[in-house]
């Protein structure tokens, strides 16, 4: 049991009990089995146990949970300020099996190796990942595979591992009698209307919390309410979230949810924060709420409950050897978002619009000239036609939130769109990004890449997009990674990084979601695809890994990273794609410029054509809506 009083299993049970294994399949199937029939078990389980039933290896930051003494010690030691060797520290650890002292080797022949400034991040990692992961190892596993027996965990791993607590013991919210009343059955001659009842009701709301849970626990066996309320079916969240017996994808829901929407209440919600549609049909108001969200632009965000600062452990590889993607599932994902039902008519055009806010206008071409970024700056500030924005209900004036979310230009061309916009006044209000580090390729000198941000930053830049040097990524040196990406978020300053991962060079999805992790622990605001100019660009496939790892990270460390496709997004049903990506696996909060971007020179032409279609009835010749 842990400090507050949470369950995992025992590290030393296979000194107490020989067959323990078949005991935690068991143990595993019964847990399996409460959540398949929807009833709730007083099971509290500490939070790295749970995070390991759904990713196998539990990261360092959950040592916290375990141990909070060894995690306190374990941060004194990552922010020591002298020479880590004066404390006399070797690669061993010193283990209490049942009363018998015994000394363990991190690592081997740890026993003669010192404790030093460079390798004490390794300690750090190789002393939680035994505490968390290979002293745990074959319990977790036999646990696991009972539970994966009765409810795959595929579908389980759809939540995270507070969730996770949730469908198994039950929410920690007040109990609400109301909901506990009007889903109360009766017995003989009871009604609800029954005097003994009525009394029974009115004692019962007199009860304290304590009491109440009580009484629940009498009834129940479990002192919590259900996830969903007590009409609520937890095995019917999960079958719904995996996509089994539903439609085949949610976006199709939309349309229907948004039947009868007027067109300008849909389009003004672009920039206003404004709820659903007032014309949505009767029973769908959820829905409709659901669907708007992505075409309203950044609410005023409620502040989130952050973790402590010291819940970051840097470099953590524990994390990263425990990545292994699943191959088809995301291929199947990605099936699934391009056969999806499109939306129609005013909705369509609604999230195009959105969409055209969400776009970094890039030039990256080698005869860019100071017309070409002044042009391009002109047309990301008034990126629609100005009377074809009037007849979706805009016009361009001070408060107008119809343009692109940024310019990107080479480094040498920053001056020019920082004075263009100035001179237009709208700097800051649409950002300056520029790519840098030896982009595209990014095999400079490191120090060259440094000063190369720095050049960038100081001539006006408030975005870098900097491209990793992927060579280290495919022979796995992620600490050598770690490291530059550190250097360079520190030469950025103030102004946001955007890192470059080069997916289609990575070889493998695994070392996508590798490449993205890394990234985002050494201080990344964003991470994007591609450069535009590999073989391989923004594809659904490299976009589901990523966005999978920022949600993993964002519950891990409270902090949300931004995502940004480039290269390949070259229309309306390719954004459309990612922005249902998006909203699916990040949800609504990253629908905003702040959270998700396209990197893109094409696709805004494409956008305004679709928008012409719309109001016009016809498609217009490409030509009609160049940058010129």
């Amino acid at each position: 049991m842990t400090a507050d009083n949470t369950l995992y299993p025992n590290p030393n049970v296979h000194l107490i009990v020989e067959n323990f294994e078949e005991h935690f399949t068991f143990i595993g199937r019964l847990v399996g089995k409460a959540i398949f029939e929807n009833i709730l078990v007083d099971l509290p389980l500490a939070e790295f146990f749970l995070a390991k039933l759904l990713v196998d290896r539990a990261s360092a930051c959950y040592l916290k949970s375990l141990d909070p003494v060894l995690y306190r010690n374990l941060l004194y030691l990552r922010d020591y300020a002298g020479d880590v060797s004066d404390l006399g520290l070797d690669f061993t650890t010193v283990n209490n099996d049942l009363g018998e002292t015994r000394i363990m080797e991190l690592k081997a022949n740890g026993r003669n190796i010192p404790l030093t400034n460079e390798n004490r991040l390794e300690y750090i990692q190789r002393l939680a990942d035994l505490k968390l992961n290979t002293q745990l190892k074959k319990q977790c596993a036999a646990f696991r595979e009972g539970l994966n027996s009765v409810v795959p965990l595929l579908w389980l791993k759809l939540f995270n591992h507070k969730e996770l607590q949730v469908i198994i013991g039950g929410d920690t919210h007040e109990i609400d009698l109301d909901d506990l009343r009007a889903h109360t059955t009766y017995s003989g001659d009871f009604t609800d209307e029954h005097p003994t009842m009525l009394l029974f009701w009115r004692i019962l709301h007199g009860f304290t919390d304590i009491q109440k849970r009580q009484l629940l626990k009498f009834v129940t066996s479990c002192s919590r309410p259900p996830l969903l309320g007590f009409k609520g079916e937890k095995i019917q969240t999960i079958l719904k979230a995996a996509n089994v017996e539903v439609e085949p994808y949610w976006p199709g829901l939309f349309a229907k949810a948004l039947e009868n929407a007027n067109i300008r209440d849909l389009i003004t919600n672009i920039g206003s924060g404004a709820g659903a549609p007032a014309a949505a049909p009767s029973g769908a108001a959820a829905p409709a709420a659901a669907a708007a969200a992505p075409v309203a632009a950044p609410k005023a965000k409620e502040p989130e409950p952050e973790e402590e600062s010291d819940e970051d452990m840097g470099l953590d590889l524990g994390w990263l050897n425990s990545v292994n993607v699943n191959l088809t599932a995301v291929n199947d994902f990605a099936k699934q978002l391009a056969a999806s039902k499109s939306l129609k008519d005013e909705y369509r055009a609604a999230w195009i619009l959105k969409a055209i806010t969400l776009i970094d206008l890039t030039t990256l071409a080698g005869d860019d000239t100071n017309s070409n970024v002044s042009r391009l700056c002109f047309k990301a500030t008034k990126p629609i036609a100005e009377d074809l924005l009037k007849e979706l209900g805009f016009s361009y004036d001070k408060g107008c939130p119809i343009k692109t979310a940024a310019v990107c230009v080479y480094p040498s061309k920053v001056p020019d769109a920082v004075q263009t916009l100035k001179q237009l006044g709208y700097y800051k209000k649409v950002n300056v990004a520029s790519v840098a580090t030896g982009f595209p390729a990014g095999q400079t000198p490191l120090k060259s890449r440094l000063e190369e941000i720095r050049y960038a930053v100081e001539k006006g830049a408030n975005e870098i997009d900097i491209v990793i040097d992927r060579s280290l990524v495919l022979t796995g040196q992620w600490e050598e990674l770690y490291r530059e990406i550190q250097q360079m978020k520190e030469a950025c300053g103030l102004a946001h990084m955007k890192a470059i991962l080069a997916t289609g060079e990575l070889d493998t999805l695994n070392n996508v979601y590798k490449a993205s992790l890394v990234a985002m622990m050494a201080g990344s605001d964003f991470i994007k695809t591609s450069t535009g100019k590999e073989s391989v660009n923004a594809t659904l496939q490299f976009g589901i890994v990523m966005a999978r790892a920022i949600k993993e990270y964002q519950q891990k460390m409270g902090y949300k990273v931004g995502l940004k496709p480039a290269g390949g997004v070259r229309n309306a049903k390719d954004a459309l794609s990612w922005m249902v990506l998006v909203k699916e696996l990040l949800g609504n909060d990253w629908l905003d410029a702040e959270l998700f971007r396209f990197g893109a020179s094409g696709l805004l032409g494409d956008l305004e054509c679709n928008l012409y279609e719309f109001v016009t009835g016809k498609y217009p010749a490409a030509y009609e809506f160049s940058m010129g």
